[in-house]
């Protein structure tokens, strides 16, 4: 990506997209009336505050997005027959020729499905138990900013046109990541085998790691929607 970048730089619209994302932002400086220290600015509760802001800020502009993508990557996996997924992805060449097509899908395909990283892993894995090989796999878990959510976001932000120019960025990136790392895992001879179910076992209910995460995020969560409820009332009131 960064060779990609530094071969394509667009200095114009780089500047450009510098001015649309300052005009998004709130006016004046986030950090303006803050210690400079950063021991100081965790010691003061105002800071606390305008984190709990921003964060309810930032899922009031991607919400909608994100239930989308949670709705379809639930739809995808449960709905889409796997012989789909064998008809979109070619097996009959010869192998360089397939891993390179396989490279080329993953983007496709993470575009079509309008997943991203809400559910491209549990996809991931229905995409490897048929058949797709493993470049095919890395391109598509490495494209999950290359979907409709992620280029509204960034259009939001800097404009269709720079929105634009980082998809294609990170769709060449990803293709060359899949195609690298399938080269090297299989120099190495890392290339995992297919696990039949085990999209089924990745969707049990378990009281594991990630059962306590979850509790510890949500926990986390509630402590900043609290601190923007906090700071709330003395916003409407300036």
């Amino acid at each position: 990506m960064a060779l990609f970048v530094r071969l394509t730089y667009p200095k114009k619209m780089v500047e450009r997209a510098r001015r649309d994302a300052s005009g998004t932002g709130k006016e004046g400086d986030p950090s303006e009336g803050l210690p400079s220290a950063w021991r100081d600015k965790l010691a003061d509760p105002e800071a606390w505050r305008r984190i709990g802001s921003t964060y309810v800020s930032e899922w009031g502009m991607v919400w909608k997005d994100l239930l989308f993508g949670f709705l379809v990557a639930g739809g995808v996996a449960t709905l889409v027959p796997d012989a789909v997924f064998q008809a979109i992805f070619p097996q009959e060449f010869m192998p360089l020729l397939l891993v390179v097509i396989h490279a080329l899908l993953g983007p496709v395909l993470a575009l079509l499905t309008i997943i991203g990283s809400m559910g491209n892993g549990p996809l991931a894995a229905v995409l490897w138990e048929n058949g797709v090989l493993f470049a095919g796999i890395i391109a598509f878990l490495y494209s999950d900013f290359v979907v409709i959510p992620s280029l509204r976001i960034n259009s939001a932000y800097y404009g269709w046109r720079f929105a634009a120019y980082l998809g294609m960025v990170i769709t060449v990136s990803a293709v060359g990541a899949g195609i690298i790392m399938h080269a090297l895992f299989w120099v190495l001879g890392l290339i995992p085998e297919a696990e039949a179910g085990r999209v089924q076992e990745l969707a049990q209910f378990k009281i594991d790691y990630v059962f306590f995460l979850n509790i510890a995020a949500l926990a986390v969560s509630g402590i900043l929607v609290w601190l923007w409820w906090r700071s709330a009332p003395a916003a409407d009131n300036k």
